[in-house]
């Protein structure tokens, strides 16, 4: 998610701001503890906690050595707005790709499978397979965050091209291509 909001940073601003990540998982945390009961997904969550706050998302950059904040008007990065696509309507999905030339990257959620890791590593293109479930400890189903930043097809089947916020040694180059019928979620953002 840090990698979306960013990239739509630079996008939106032309600034190349780098989130706190520790102050970013210090408002899911808080996220969760304001809303435990709701069927939101963790994104949705925190997506709507980061537009709903006062504060906002605090930089790298004014944070010391030991995780301190260094003065107490520092920049922030806040949710203007966010947009929920429909995955399975194609107007929708029609809509979340003119956002993404327009305003920039998308943030996207997909179902993970156990040929998740070996596509990442392979460079071929995911494809959720429902039959190979990943699942947390608690029998949840397994998702992960993306940034999307283009739409491609391969093959004749329509597809997103995605990075992660590991950098380049995440994937092929720090990309991984999704076959778009393996999403779960996929938002447009504005960002401040």
């Amino acid at each position: 998610m840090a990698s979306t909001l960013e990239a739509n940073v630079r996008v939106q601003h032309g600034r190349n701001d780098q989130f706190f990540i520790p102050n970013l998982q210090f408002i899911d945390a808080q996220s969760k503890i304001s809303a435990p009961n709701t069927n939101e997904t963790k994104v949705l969550r925190l997506l709507k906690s980061l537009k709903e706050r006062d504060g906002g998302v605090y930089l790298d950059e004014d944070y010391d050595s030991e995780g301190n904040l260094r003065a107490l008007d520092a920049k922030v990065c806040r949710v203007w707005k966010f947009n929920l696509y429909h995955v399975k309507d194609i107007i929708h999905l029609r809509s979340a790709l003119h956002r993404l030339r327009r305003q920039g990257p998308l943030l996207a959620v997909i179902r993970i499978s156990r040929n998740y890791d070996e596509c990442r590593k392979s460079g071929h293109v995911y494809k959720y397979d429902p039959a190979r479930i990943c699942t947390y400890d608690d029998g949840k189903p397994k998702t992960h965050a993306l940034c999307v930043v283009s739409f491609v097809t391969e093959k004749g089947t329509p597809c997103l091209e995605c990075q992660d916020s590991h950098g380049t040694a995440w994937g092929i180059g720090g990309s991984l291509t999704v076959e778009i019928r393996s999403l779960k979620e996929l938002y447009s953002v504005r960002v401040t």
